[in-house]
């Protein structure tokens, strides 16, 4: 099994992830660039890339006001919440100045297309993930292909194989 350089020697099993948002795009990228480590994954509201949020997260194309600026209509529950369970309600321009500077790592399609690791994809009604993105993303893992229902010969044999799908119980097909 591949180590990841920091990864503690003693751990010998290999990892289940359930992550949402940012520590799913963690997750993932951990699956991209170390796939002999994650057995299997459970990623909720995940992007590959920054075209996968709505705009909105960002200002919207009209506006000329970043939509991490206090009192802007998205930002207004984050606001209040944060104000209301924060120790230190005034350092929040702070953290959003920190969280606009963060630069998240983009994932090319073609590194999705080759994941081997049985994924389930979660995306909510009201997510900061577009549904278009989701989709291409359940797509680019192999999902969204209609499954052929035929016994295999042997469960065994080279013709015999599970499809590569995000969320699915799928059965054995025939190739």
């Amino acid at each position: 099994m591949t180590r990841w350089p920091c990864w503690p020697t003693w751990v010998s099993a290999r990892l289940t992830c359930s992550a949402t948002s940012l520590g799913a795009g963690i997750a993932l990228n951990i699956i991209t660039n170390h796939p002999t480590v994650v057995r299997k994954a459970v990623l909720a509201s995940v992007t590959y890339d920054k075209t996968g949020l709505h705009p909105e997260i960002f200002g919207g194309p009209e506006s000329g006001e970043p939509a991490y600026a206090p009192g802007h209509d998205v930002q207004i529950p984050l606001e209040q919440e944060y104000r209301a369970l924060a120790p230190q309600p005034g350092n929040r321009p702070a953290l959003l100045a920190k969280v606009q500077a963060m630069e998240l790592p983009e994932i090319t399609p073609q590194a999705i297309s080759a994941i081997n690791v049985p994924i389930l994809l979660i995306i909510g009604d009201s997510d900061i993930v577009t549904p278009e993105h989701a989709v291409a993303m359940f797509r680019l893992l192999g999902g969204g292909v209609p499954v052929t229902w035929r016994p295999c010969p042997a469960p065994s044999s080279p013709s015999c194989r599970t499809p590569r799908t995000s969320g699915s119980a799928a059965a054995p097909t025939c190739s």
